[in-house]
């Protein structure tokens, strides 16, 4: 390593859980890693009729945006005994995901070169045939571009929102200390909740004081929502993983320096 990030503090928004990776990669570069989660992913309520719906059907296809709808899906299968057929093709949106499915013992699945919703959208455009099933475990809170694909194309789409996101209240205190006491050289988001419940969180701080730290964001979309709450020096990584987004980190670090 490098050690490019000596001497600077890097807050780490990730939901519980999740900051392990990014907080080793920080630290491995000499930066001090603060987690600190601006959002915690709950089960939906409906699991119940989710569990009926999942069952009905023998899949052509399950699709799969984020590592938390492979957990929560394997959680929902085992609970409804339900087993899904070996023919059953399977869709990612990037490696990490792709991961957390191999480790539950899903098979290779499709990917895209673009790691995000468009970019799986754009794979799958080309991969799912007209009438083909297809089901879709996802967050309440996901966009819909993967869906109005499908059905474009012709799929028989079945959406399962079995989490959603929501702010993690308990850490606002300590976010608008560190705020206020400077603590913080660099901000990472790897989600647009996470930018929503920052800028939440600091609602009554002025807004001189957070606008202009430096942010890296984990994709396209999740810099949209910055761009869109007036964060205004602002990096996406490259590529759209945790260790894309330290990578961006240490080389925003050199050209700010």
């Amino acid at each position: 390593m490098t050690q490019a990030l000596a001497g600077r503090s890097v807050l780490v928004t990730r939901p519980p859980g999740q900051s392990d990776v990014m907080k080793r990669l920080i630290e491995a570069e000499g930066g001090t890693a603060l987690v600190l989660p601006m959002i915690e992913t709950i089960r939906t309520e409906d699991w119940d009729v989710l569990k009926k719906r999942a069952a009905q059907k023998t899949w052509d296809w399950v699709i799969f945006t984020s590592a938390n709808a492979a957990a929560y899906f394997s959680e929902l299968l085992s609970e409804a005994a339900i087993t899904v057929a070996k023919t059953c093709r399977t869709a990612a949106v990037g490696q990490k995901t792709a991961e957390s499915l191999r480790r539950r013992g899903w098979p290779d699945p499709v990917l895209p070169e673009v790691n995000d919703g468009d970019g799986l959208a754009e794979t799958l455009r080309s991969q799912v045939k007209p009438g083909d099933t297809v089901l879709f475990p996802k967050s309440a809170r996901a966009r819909s571009v993967i869906v109005d694909m499908l059905q474009e194309a012709g799929a028989d789409v079945y959406e399962l929102p079995l989490y959603t996101s929501v702010p993690a209240f308990k850490n606002q205190d300590k976010l608008v200390s560190w705020v206020y006491e400077g603590r913080m050289d660099y901000v990472t988001f790897t989600s647009p909740s996470a930018v929503k419940a920052f800028v939440h969180f600091l609602r009554n701080v002025p807004e001189k004081d957070w606008k202009q730290l430096d942010t890296v964001s984990i994709g396209s979309i999740t810099d949209k929502e910055a761009a869109r709450q007036g964060f205004v020096s602002r990096r996406t990584a490259d590529p759209s993983t945790v260790e894309g987004v330290v990578r961006t980190l240490t080389v925003f670090k050199r050209r700010m320096t």
